[in-house]
């Protein structure tokens, strides 16, 4: 992992390079303004939310358990300290700090609980955890992104790249297949990936994990 966080770091030969993450793609596509005064200007402050943190915690913990191999137990554990260590920190003196902090304690144990990475890990080989990509588009642009994970089908041999989303509300399937920026991420991802890992992209699926 060290030599994946070095592949991107500034202190590399791509620091002085122009990079677009799809985040800021999908930013600039909703308010090109907003874009300018976010990422460029850099005039706001990142938000501190419990959705940021809550969503950050449960991250944590399944690429903890697919690198280590920990049992469910573990994971719970890892997700909480985790997660309060955030909420301590930035939102303890939120109004109804405690309240929340219990009520998201308690969801982001019964995601671990329902989504089984052992299953996972029975089905499929890990090729790799938050895989850092950082390619090539043109002159002096470059795409930035991290993969949360890949692995390939025990069977077939064939690769899926694999994005958690956590979400406070049940998916639109029909609403997501709909609208391009969206799938924009996973096109992103796909043929990135394909081309640093000499993968041919028939032998790539992509799969969003929705954890409710």
């Amino acid at each position: 992992m060290d030599k994946d966080l070095n592949y991107i770091s500034p202190n590399n030969k791509y620091a002085d390079k122009i990079h677009i993450s799809f985040s800021e793609f999908s930013l600039f596509n909703q308010c090109g303004h907003r874009h300018l005064i976010e990422k460029h200007l850099k005039l706001t402050e990142p938000s501190m939310t419990v959705h940021l943190f809550f969503g950050n915690a449960i991250h944590a913990a399944l690429e903890k358990s697919l690198k280590d191999a920990i049992g469910l137990s573990r994971r719970v554990d890892f997700f909480k300290r985790t997660f309060a260590k955030d909420m301590l920190d930035y939102m303890r003196d939120e109004p109804g700090f405690q309240q929340e902090l219990d009520e998201y304690l308690s969801q982001g144990e019964e995601l671990l609980k329902i989504l089984s990475v052992e299953n996972i890990l029975s089905k499929y080989k890990v090729i790799s955890v938050e895989e850092p990509l950082f390619e090539h588009v043109y002159g002096e642009f470059y795409f930035k992104g991290f993969v949360d994970l890949v692995v390939q089908d025990r069977e077939t041999g064939k690769y899926v790249i694999i994005d958690w989303k956590t979400s406070g509300q049940k998916w639109s399937v029909k609403k997501k297949l709909s609208d391009d920026i969206f799938l924009c991420q996973m096109r992103f991802y796909k043929y990135f990936w394909s081309r640093k890992n000499n993968v041919s992209l028939d032998k790539i699926s992509c799969e969003y994990i929705v954890l409710n």
